[in-house]
């Protein structure tokens, strides 16, 4: 079984998944703990934006520019299955801790739940004014799932019934800057943000819901914003 404190992108043993986007033949390029290729999976013709591994380790999850999401078997390099269903660049994916559902944000402003097994589709989740989605993170239990974006809210639902359950806004009302990566504390009670110009703010996701530590370590009142670059570091 693998390591419950390793990183999505990694699988039993310490391998990682290394996204590549070198045209004419995209490919991920999976990669043993002394830093060797063990094997390579074929079949993505556009950039490869994002990687997940299963929970059990046995599948491989990726998305990219060619808006099609798709699952690889670790042990064969075979390609499992494709999924549709998004309409642009899919930025982010990640696994429930039990495997059951797969979620994919995608800079068509949607959420998609999948059945981590078949690749069935599950449920849509979106709001009629939401943005880009840039990353996605799951609390513990799986059961809560908050969304980073091109916009200066974040959002979280509940897994099981795609029900909205709370949008997170800074203290400061002037704040339009985009928090575009979320990641969940390991009990699930705070939640870590990143914005675009180098703030990092730290939320009591229960049961406030309330910004309780603001980090500028990375922010420099020089720094101008580049459209090019707002978002993707």
């Amino acid at each position: 079984m693998p390591d419950p404190t390793m990183t999505p992108f990694l699988a039993p043993g310490s391998t990682q998944a290394q996204p590549t986007s070198t045209p004419p033949i995209d490919f991920l390029e999976y990669w043993g703990a002394d830093c060797r290729e063990v094997k390579t999976f074929r079949g993505h013709s556009h950039g490869v934006w994002t990687v997940a591994f299963s929970p059990d380790g046995t599948m491989l999850a990726s998305g990219g520019a060619e808006r099609l999401v798709r699952m690889w078997d670790i042990e064969t390099g075979r390609l499992l299955r494709s999924l549709r269903g998004h309409t642009h660049d899919i930025r982010a994916i990640v696994f429930t801790p039990d495997g059951q559902t797969l979620a994919t944000g995608s800079e068509d402003r949607t959420i998609r739940l999948w059945n981590g097994k078949t690749g069935e589709p599950v449920k849509l989740l979106f709001t009629r004014y939401d943005h880009s989605v840039c990353s996605l993170s799951l609390s513990p239990d799986g059961l809560m799932l908050a969304r980073g974006s091109h916009n200066k809210d974040i959002k979280i639902w509940e897994v099981t019934t795609g029900t909205e359950l709370m949008t997170l806004l800074g203290k400061d009302e002037y704040d339009h800057h985009w928090s575009v990566c979320v990641a969940f504390s390991p009990d699930g009670i705070h939640l870590a943000s990143g914005t675009d110009i180098g703030k990092i703010k730290v939320w009591e996701v229960l049961p406030s819901g309330e910004e309780k530590v603001l980090h500028d370590g990375h922010w420099r009142k020089d720094q101008v914003d580049s459209t090019e670059t707002r978002g993707y570091f």
